[in-house]
């Protein structure tokens, strides 16, 4: 008969039912499994034996399974089938032992057994054996099969096929692709991959970046710009990297107002008459170890301006005119001379006599002939051998090459005026610029001649920095070679965009009858958040008793910067 998984409870052989969801049962023996052998034999023979005993029961095996023993066990049978009621607990029925087992209620789960041929538990297969690679796998986990499409067991890729190279390997285990340079596909170690191995064109044939080429256009590699030049200063450096931020000041502070232009006991006036505040660094150029080299007052002179003529310098009637050689920031400007410099009358300008500097003498100041430091004559290109301005220079001598042969031809210095100073360029600078005018009473008896009075605006800088003369112009007759700031180089320009003879601007100025020029720029280049050491010197060349004068003023720093090896970029141009 079949048997109920009720809770019981067996008292002397007998069961007692415990759950009422069995419905009305007397007693039976309870054997979970109907397989041979029955738990608590023995009997180790197979079911197929026609019948057998059961020590313990008394039961009776069949080819159909246990039957109850009617005799020396406990027998069952359905409630009512003999009238008899469900022994109560602690009744006995014939046994003299009494086994008790108290169900809790709950069922409990079969243990899963890989190969009975029974799906159970967490098993994906039973296949009822235990044979690798027949569907089912000796753990009950399905047999993977590479090439459906699906990822199963250790597979870690299934793209429905059987072929390497694709994504996936033929043994499912494998989906990095291999590299084929030139394929278009960027596969490690591939850096790049263009479609094709041709050389140069921004992926090489092995799959690499083309190195960047700096000046061709193209940003490459780990350039930040590339404006088809190596030329600095134009918003793309020469390796092609940006510029930094420049940190130059943008409103420059003005420390030469209220000036006493008479006083001339503190020298560090020029310096303040010239644009330098030494201020903080946001607004203004700050500068150390100034000098001025001039003995007494007559040769340097800081005025509100420079000759009688004045104009209507912004086109409006409302506003009064001014000198032409007036201020160009601030208030004040600087004079130097190799002569006597006069007196700034009550309006601080400083007026000559007409036509005074063709005899105003000796000032008092250096006749040593000698150029004073930082000041060299030499040429200091080609790591001082010259015949290559501005290029290799030698930290020390003239790297432009423009006062050796001057210096050759007449190697003396008079009436020699001078200052200097130190400063470290702001992060992002590149440069510094300044306004410059010269005029001189040898224009034009010594056009060609030795006697040539000198200006030299030189910067020293350490390193690779450029050191040498930076008031230079253009060589006429060669653009790649430069020449100094002296009457004869400026002739073109006196005539151009200066003032010669009887023009109304010399008025004023002493140099009536010779030559003045119109204001200029002077532009110098500096390493970046280098220091550099600046001066400025006017001398006489033999010949004391013409004067030359040269003004100067707002000194500034410059983002942009210069390039001297740039004959036509760094040195003297025109200012409207």
């Amino acid at each position: 008969m079949g048997r109920a998984n009720c809770g019981f409870l067996i008292v002397g052989g007998c069961a007692l039912g415990l759950s009422s969801g069995c419905g009305d049962i007397g007693y039976v023996v309870t054997d979970p499994d109907p397989t041979y052998p029955p738990p608590g034999t023995n009997d180790t023979r197979p079911p197929d034996e026609s019948t057998s005993d059961d020590p313990t029961t008394g039961d009776a095996w069949t080819t159909s399974g246990w039957n109850e023993s009617t005799t020396g066990g406990v027998a069952t049978s359905e409630a009512g089938s003999t009238g008899e009621s469900a022994p109560t607990s602690g009744e006995t029925t014939g046994d003299s032992e009494t086994t008790a087992a108290i169900d809790t209620g709950s069922d409990t789960d079969t243990e899963a057994q890989c190969g009975d041929g029974v799906v159970e538990a967490l098993e994906q297969c039973d296949d009822g054996n235990q044979d690798a690679g027949d569907g089912c796998e000796v753990d009950c986990t399905i047999t993977p099969v590479c090439g459906n499409g699906v990822i199963e067991g250790g597979e870690v890729c299934d793209d429905g096929n059987v072929i390497d190279a694709d994504g996936c390997s033929a043994d499912c285990l494998d989906d990095s692709l291999p590299a084929v340079c030139g394929d278009g596909l960027v596969v490690a170690p591939e850096l790049c991959d263009d479609g094709n191995v041709e050389p140069g064109d921004g992926c090489e044939p092995d799959c690499t970046p083309t190195p960047a080429s700096c000046g061709n256009g193209v940003i490459e590699g780990s350039e930040q710009c590339d404006d088809g030049n190596v030329q600095g200063g134009d918003g793309c450096e020469g390796d092609c990297t940006l510029p930094p931020v420049c940190a130059a000041p943008v409103d420059y502070v003005v420390c030469d107002a209220g000036l006493d232009l008479n006083d001339k006991s503190d020298p560090t006036v020029v310096h303040r008459a010239f644009g330098i505040c030494n201020d903080l660094p946001e607004s203004s150029v700050q500068v150390s170890d100034f000098a001025l080299s001039a003995v007494g007052g007559a040769g340097w002179q800081i005025a509100r301006g420079f000759g009688s003529y004045v104009f209507d310098h912004d086109n409006d009637p409302n506003t009064p005119n001014r000198p032409y050689y007036a201020p160009r920031e601030g208030d004040a400007l600087v004079i130097l001379s190799t002569g006597a410099i006069a007196a700034p009358n009550p309006e601080g300008i400083v007026v000559e006599a007409a036509n005074s500097q063709i005899a105003n003498g000796d000032n008092g100041n250096d006749d040593s002939d000698v150029l004073p430091a930082p000041f060299e004559h030499a040429v200091g290109s080609h790591f001082g051998a010259g015949d290559w301005s501005f290029h290799e220079c030698d930290g020390v001598h003239d790297c432009s090459d423009t006062l050796a042969a001057d210096w050759q031809a007449l190697p003396s210095i008079d009436d020699a005026v001078s200052f200097t100073f130190h400063a470290t360029a702001p992060a992002g600078v590149s440069g510094f610029s300044f306004s410059m005018a010269f005029c001189s009473s040898e224009w034009p008896a010594s056009l060609a001649e030795p006697e040539n009075d000198l200006v030299i605006a030189w910067q020293s800088a350490p390193g690779d920095g450029y050191t040498g003369n930076v008031a230079t112009l253009p060589d006429p007759f060669d653009p790649n070679l430069a020449r100094p700031l002296t009457l004869s180089t400026l002739h073109s320009h006196f005539l151009d965009a200066g003032f010669v003879f009887f023009e109304p601007q010399l008025a004023g100025t002493g140099f009536e009858m010779h030559a003045c020029s119109s204001w200029l720029t002077v532009r110098g280049g500096v390493e970046l958040d280098a220091p550099v050491h600046l001066g400025f010197l006017l001398a006489d060349r033999g010949d004391s008793e013409r004067a030359s004068v040269v003004l100067l003023d707002n000194f500034r720093w410059d983002c942009a910067g210069c390039e001297p090896e740039q004959v036509d970029e760094c040195g003297v141009s025109a200012t409207p």
